[in-house]
């Protein structure tokens, strides 16, 4: 068995046969890890919690409240990966986490994404919410729509349905940010410069998918 990672490190973890609390504690070896240089992370912003919770109405009050509207819909928080060396030493990785839009795609939040995409959030931008895992808002509700189609009901199936065909929709009028990736850089997403190509037809392709009222309700078939 190969115990390297991908940068030629050894990877201890995948050849120990100890308590790996024990490792992340004490190291490979007894060594102890210094973490304080790792900068903590960012905290949530409101718009993002509420979009977790579902509650569009507190979403809608944020954004309308926003004097920087772009900042708000698009926000993210930075996070800081670690990864914890056979040597005793970290190696760090810092991360965007989900944006509003991503988030509420990846919960089947279908309103509270529609009402994003029609306040002109950017369904190109990628976050990384944990490790190896790299979403843009479309990315997030095809994963929703896989974790409730194995459910086997197909009601569960319905937000996220729609989700993913308001993001489908609204992706044909945008272009690929520049800033999308979500490796995280202090420069990036300061200023939100990528935008629909044409507004007032993105909205109008939006109001054609059909409301929620109008998918289908039935328990698929075994």
């Amino acid at each position: 068995m190969d115990y390297y990672d991908s940068d030629g490190d050894y990877d201890a973890i995948g050849h120990m046969s100890g308590d790996p609390v024990d490792f992340y504690t004490n190291g490979y070896g007894g060594f102890g890890y210094d973490t304080s240089h790792v900068p903590k992370d960012d905290q949530k912003a409101e718009i993002t919690k509420k979009t977790e919770q579902g509650n569009l109405e507190a979403v809608k009050r944020i954004v309308q409240a926003a004097t920087e509207k772009d900042k708000v819909i698009n926000t993210t928080r930075r996070w800081t990966e670690v990864d914890y060396r056979a040597s005793g030493f970290t190696k760090e990785y810092e991360w965007f986490d989900l944006t509003p839009l991503a988030t509420a795609a990846r919960k089947g939040h279908d309103d509270i994404v529609q009402y994003l995409l029609e306040q002109g959030a950017d369904p190109t931008l990628e976050g990384c919410p944990t490790d190896d895992v790299y979403l843009d808002a479309l990315k997030a509700a095809n994963e929703a729509l896989g974790r409730a189609m194995a459910s086997r009901n197909r009601a569960s199936c319905n937000k996220p349905r729609r989700c993913v065909d308001l993001l489908s929709v609204a992706e044909i009028f945008w272009n690929k940010a520049s800033y999308s990736s979500s490796h995280y850089s202090a420069t990036d997403r300061q200023v939100y410069s990528n935008q629909p190509k044409d507004m007032n037809l993105l909205l109008e392709a939006l109001s054609e998918v059909k409301d929620i009222s109008l998918y289908p309700n039935e328990s698929l078939k075994t």
